[in-house]
């Protein structure tokens, strides 16, 4: 029975050459790839030449699609080399694994993980070289060196020896007991043919020698059975239902740091290894190093040809430094950091994210199957005429336009998801009706995609759903107004209506002033702009008055009796509500806010700081006149009995407000001679208030202040230094000539120079 097993390492460009110009030569009858066997009904998808890796086969459950996997593949995986031989070829290609129905229903049901810590086969065998890293030791070993058929004969020897004395995990005794079953019914039912078995090295002696079809049968069984021992229920009848698609991905998702661990710090490395693997080592060493060189001068430092040449060197020499025999990655980032780079972390850094991860991207043809999901986000883009794509695209929208519009109802809509392919800028200057956006897809929003359709068939209803859901678990009132204005701006009316009467329910419960204040802004700022929205925003003005009612009457309680470090958190509320109810349009109630605010003023008990705070707010306001917070500021000056509390209220006062003293010689005059009347002790105690209170004024707005006072002391003077004239021994009379003739053009004179 000619079958062959063909031990190799995920995504390895020599494992996947060599396995390469065995298939060529050998050329077998039927394939066999360790995966999924749920991807066979889109494997012929494969073949097609818009499929271009990397990708990834994603596996998810039909009824609960945020229960998914995701098997990638790149130009240099072996599987994916297989696959391609097959698919050219004409022959048959099977999966061989556990089916992945199983895996969710252990992954949703297992009480506690049953999989201990796996066997690296590739660290033992390293060790037993005598060498620490294993990685390195098989990427010199395997990956780097010339094709040879006979190297899975030595991994199949080398990885039955480890076998011998490891720990084979359940998990592995049960896929190994799924493959071994598929294989045997393959040998079965086509006896003549021949097959190659594509795996990971781990588990080549498994399929290498097999027990009888009934004791494989047999452990199947226990196996499932002891496992299913440990979950809260027995497997369910019939199993879930998997669906399997393509999807593109990334070699940055495929980086270790991304989430995917195969040994693949550096997949750049990797497809460079692919595409020369036709090169002598010497001419691959000189064609990374002059990649290197080339990136360096697009972020614009020097590079020149023969400091490649010395980085050349360099790395053959570390290498037969370090007993290799050829330069691996490492010898050639020390040549480079040696030779080429200068002493720049960051730059290091860049280097490694264009060459070593690399930004590739793969795509799928159009005929991929998608979820409804997918397929409304992509007729909505074609629609709006937004390209996905993995490029950075900035997008500036006038909310006035209709298309500018709809697409800002999409981004906000994919963002109430958690679906970041628009990501919202600020918009300094742009004025409301201007939104800056950037957009940038990523594979893993193909995953996401997936993962919410569970809430609806369509970007409308899942975002609707999927909100509704997320307000529930929100017991505090920013957040959900925050909320309520995102799904105003994604124009969700159904939303709308559940989580505004969710909204009430928490305010009714809310006492803090903190939380009242900043649930003001995004709810104000639904009010101010509900024609932009197209949304009938009047269902919030009703929340929004009883929110200020409560502001205005939990302020005088709240500000009672009050340390500094709490007057200061309150004093930030304040001015939140305060600025946001200025802003509300037609508003019955900054009357009964000012008064509140004078409350404060006038109430003994009151916090100092927030005394002085509310003395300012009512003279922005012009509540109270010049005359009056005069007084005020002179009766809080001459309490000599208490300089805390003075500075303090002076703190409040000056919260901001370095123009008013610029602009108001009274109010600075007060302040002046209440700090000069200070004897130096006391001067001493209240500066650290003083400088508190004047270290946020702008630069231009403290020397104004500084002149003003220095100005009214006799015997100082400022010094203004006059401009400095630009000095005629430094003009060249030969140059200078030179630009007469474009002067005269200029200024539309006539003259010799």
């Amino acid at each position: 029975m000619p079958t062959r097993i063909f031990g190799i390492r995920h995504h390895g460009p020599g494992s996947a050459q060599s396995l390469h110009q065995a298939l060529h030569r050998w050329q077998p009858q039927q394939i066999l790839i360790e995966g999924p066997p749920e991807a066979e009904p889109v494997t012929h998808l494969a073949a097609n030449r818009d499929l271009q890796p990397p990708v990834a086969l994603l596996i998810y459950s039909r009824e609960q699609p945020q229960t998914s996997v995701y098997y990638p593949f790149t130009v240099f995986s072996p599987e994916w080399q297989a696959l391609q031989y097959g698919l050219k070829a004409g022959i048959p290609i099977h999966w061989l694994d556990l089916p992945q129905c199983y895996h969710f229903v252990l992954e949703q049901q297992q009480r506690q993980p049953h999989l201990p810590t796996p066997t690296n086969p590739i660290q033992e065998l390293a060790q037993a070289a005598g060498v620490v890293h294993g990685d390195r030791w098989w990427d010199q070993l395997i990956e780097q060196r010339q094709p040879s058929e006979e190297q899975f004969t030595a991994i199949l020897e080398a990885m039955t020896a480890l076998r011998e004395t490891a720990t084979i995990t359940d998990g592995d005794r049960l896929r190994e007991a799924a493959m071994q079953q598929r294989l045997q019914q393959i040998q079965r039912d086509f006896p003549r043919d021949r097959l190659a078995v594509v795996c990971g090295a781990w588990h080549s002696p498994a399929l290498a020698v097999m027990p009888s079809e009934a004791d494989v049968r047999t452990q199947l069984e226990s196996l499932l059975e002891s496992l299913s021992g440990s979950l809260s229920k027995p497997f369910p009848q019939p199993l879930p239902e998997v669906q399997a698609t393509w999807i593109p991905w990334s070699y940055r998702q495929l980086a270790a740091g991304s989430g995917y661990k195969a040994g693949m710090t550096a997949p750049g490395w990797y497809h460079y290894l692919w595409e020369t693997r036709h090169q002598p080592p010497q001419q691959r060493a000189l064609g990374w190093l002059t990649q290197v060189a080339g990136h360096l001068r697009e972020l614009g430092h020097l590079a020149s040809t023969a400091e490649v040449i010395d980085a050349v060197r360099l790395a053959n020499t570390l290498a037969a430094l370090r007993d290799r025999p050829q330069p691996g990655l490492e010898d050639l980032q020390d040549a480079a950091q040696a030779v080429m780079l200068p002493d720049s972390a960051s730059l290091t850094s860049q280097l490694r994210d264009r060459l070593e991860i690399s930004d590739r991207l793969g795509q799928v043809p159009h005929n991929t199957p998608t979820t409804p999901l997918q397929q409304d986000l992509r007729q909505q883009a074609q629609q709006l005429h937004l390209e996905i794509s993995s490029d950075l695209t900035v997008l500036d929208l006038d909310l006035r336009r209709p298309r500018d519009n709809q697409r800002s109802q999409l981004f906000h809509r994919l963002g109430l998801l958690g679906i970041s392919w628009a990501s919202r800028q600020g918009n300094p200057g742009l004025g409301t009706f201007r939104e800056l956006w950037h957009l940038q897809w990523q594979p893993s929003l193909d995953v996401q995609l997936i993962q919410r359709c569970i809430w609806g068939s369509s970007l409308e209803t899942a975002a609707n759903a999927y909100s509704q859901s997320e307000a529930e678990a929100i017991d505090h009132l920013p957040p959900l107004a925050a909320l309520l204005d995102r799904l105003f701006r994604a124009n969700l009316p159904q939303a709308i209506s559940g989580i505004r009467d969710r909204l009430e329910t928490v305010a009714s419960q809310t006492q803090d002033l903190s939380q009242l204040a900043a649930a003001l802004p995004p709810l104000v700022g639904i009010l101010r702009y509900r024609n932009l929205q197209q949304t009938d925003a009047t269902v919030i003005q009703p929340i929004c008055d009883r929110l200020i009612l409560r502001c205005c009457l939990n302020l005088r309680v709240a500000c009672r009796h009050l340390n500094p470090a709490a007057a200061r958190q309150l004093a930030e509320a304040i001015l939140t509500a305060h600025g946001a109810i200025a802003q509300l349009p037609d508003c019955p109630h900054p009357s009964r806010w000012l008064n509140s605010l004078e409350t404060i003023l006038n109430a003994p008990d009151s916090a100092s700081l927030l005394a002085g705070l509310s003395c300012r707010l009512l003279l922005d306001a012009q509540y109270l006149s010049r005359d009056r917070v005069s007084q005020h500021l002179g009766w809080v000056l001459s309490q000599p009995d208490n300089l805390d509390d003075t500075g303090h209220w002076l703190e409040g006062f000056l919260q901001g407000s370095g123009l008013l003293l610029v602009h108001d010689d009274r109010l600075l005059g007060l302040i002046d001679q209440w700090v000069r009347s200070l004897p130096e002790d006391r001067f001493l105690a209240v500066l650290p208030l003083l400088h508190r209170s004047f270290a946020p004024f702008s630069p231009a707005e403290r020397r104004q202040i500084g002149m003003k006072v220095i100005s009214d002391v006799p015997g100082l003077h400022i010094k203004e230094e006059p401009p400095q004239q630009p000095s005629s021994a430094a003009l060249d009379p030969h140059r200078s000539r030179k630009v007469l003739p474009i002067l005269r053009q200029i200024l539309a004179k006539k003259g010799r120079p």
